[in-house]
Parts: C-alpha cells; structure tokens; sequence
C-alpha cells in the first residue's frame, strides 16, 4: 500500500479534474454530458476509497500463506494457482523492465510516438465532427398545406404559388422544394401539396 496509494491518489484525482468540468457543459450537449461526468466522479471517488480501504483488507484474507499444522506450504489449489500467477507476473515485469529500458536507451522513440501522436490528432479534430451527440436540428422545416375539400386542381396550384412567393421573401431559407397534390400529413389529393424548406 506505501507504493501505490500515492498512484492511487493521483489517478483518482486526475479522472475527476476531467469529468467534473464536463459537468459544467452548457446548450444541449452539456444536458447529455452532466449526468455522465457526475456519475463518472463520483464513481472514481467510490473506487478511490475501495482501493484504499476495503480492496487491502480482502487481499489480506485472500492471499494469507496456506500452511499445515508442521508450518509447511500445503498443496492444494490456491497454492499452486499463486505459483502459477507468481510465474507469469515475474515474466511479465521482466519484459516490461527490458520495454522501459528500450526507451531510456533510444530516447528517440517516444520523441517520434509523441510527434506522430500530435500529427494524428491534428488531422482527427480536423476531419471528425467536434460533438459526440449530433446536432437534432438538421435545417429542414416541412410544410404541410390542406385546401377544404372540393378544391380544384388549379385553385391549389393558385395557393401554392401565393405561398411559394411568401416563402422566397424570408432570407433565412437558402432553398426549397415545392410538391402539388400531395401532402406530407394529408397523402395524395388534388387539395393537398407540401413545402420542404432548407434553412441557411
């Protein structure tokens, strides 16, 4: 516990500076990501005091020597699954040792990882989109019409156009579709047509 609690510590304090900002978003995006930063801190301090407190106390009831009544190690399953994972822990921190060494000895390498990590980034943040949750407003407005019932086909076609002139004064709508007898609500009739305008 000398060695990691400080690692500990940190980690947890580190995961909290980034998700308790995010709590603080604003617009529609900052409602979406609220609810998911403060859960994730409270979550890492929860984690934080299990790995202080209670995680030490059950590795000391798990991990306690198996011992016979003449003080020598028993050979029974726990002994030889913490031989086994002894074994692989060793080989795996030696290789990782012999990892760390590379990069102390040609510290090029992670000068070169750093770069191309820089240079990945800067072409991501330029080709994705800079929201997780996509915008719900896509800059398109429909427009139902209904004429009362009996209305010819030309008396609709009058109205339509009467709308259509309304709809090429309002500077905000960078184009439009118009459609005569059929409506988006309606169906298809003589008496039904539909806009479909592109905001700017």
């Amino acid at each position: 516990m000398k060695g990691i609690s400080a690692a500990v510590v940190t980690s947890s304090l580190v995961f909290m500076a980034v998700f308790i900002p995010v709590s603080f978003m604003g617009g529609t995006s900052g409602t979406f990501y609220t609810q998911f930063g403060l859960t994730m801190a409270v979550a890492v301090g929860i984690s934080a005091i299990n790995a202080l407190t209670l995680s030490p106390a059950l590795c000391a009831l798990l991990l306690r020597p198996y011992t016979d009544e003449f003080g020598e190690e028993k050979d029974n399953f726990a002994s030889r699954f913490r031989h086994a994972f002894n074994s692989v822990f060793n080989t795996m921190s030696n290789k990782y040792k012999s990892f760390v060494i590379l990069f102390i000895r040609r510290r090029w390498i992670p000068w070169a990882m750093l770069g191309g990590t820089v240079v990945l980034l800067v072409f991501l943040m330029s080709t994705i989109q800079t929201s997780l949750v996509p915008d719900e407003d896509q800059g398109t407005v429909f427009v139902n019409v209904t004429m009362p019932a009996g209305y010819s086909l030309n008396s609709s076609a009058k109205v339509m156009d009467e709308i259509e002139a309304n709809v090429r004064t309002i500077p905000q709508i960078r184009d439009y579709t118009k459609v005569s007898g059929y409506g988006m609500i309606s169906g298809q009739g003589v008496s039904y047509g539909m806009f479909i305008l592109k905001l700017k």
